[in-house]
């Protein structure tokens, strides 16, 4: 019987290790795999801050007709400087306030007079600096 009972006691303590050692394993590859998926979420948390840091350097613009005016707003996050815009040949232009700034938020307008080679659809491509970088541009088509 004591044979029996001490056979029964090294198994009991045998099992206990191995479930020990066999749980500890498995609870370091979960903490291994949160590890990798932590670094992943905060990899992708800086790179999400330098994309925001970056756009709020950029100035950005909408533009659109109203009243025979064309409308240059600043729709970015900076102000651009040295504004210029290019394609505006076709039409009859009574004052420009370009090159300009432009603060985040205001707009610009350029007067102008509609004439029948004024019709359609007008490429203008807007020039312009910004924190971000000199030398931006965007082009737009406007529908007079």
């Amino acid at each position: 019987m004591d044979i029996a009972a001490l056979v029964l006691g090294f198994l009991s303590i045998f099992m206990v290790v191995y479930t020990y050692f066999k749980h500890d394993k498995k609870i370091n590859a979960q903490q291994e795999k949160l590890n990798e998926q932590q670094t992943l979420i905060n990899n992708f948390i800086i790179d999400q801050k330098e994309i925001d840091i970056e756009n709020n350097k950029k100035a950005d613009f909408k533009v659109y007709i109203y009243e025979n005016k064309i409308v240059f707003e600043n729709i970015g996050h900076s102000e651009a400087s040295n504004i210029k815009v290019n394609g505006t040949e076709a039409l009859i232009i009574e004052s420009t306030p370009f090159p300009s700034n432009i603060d985040k938020g205001t707009k610009k307008t350029i007067n102008f007079i509609k004439s029948n080679n004024s019709k359609g659809v007008h490429n203008l491509e807007i020039i312009w600096d910004d924190k971000f970088k000199k030398g931006r541009y965007k082009e737009v088509s406007i529908q007079i």
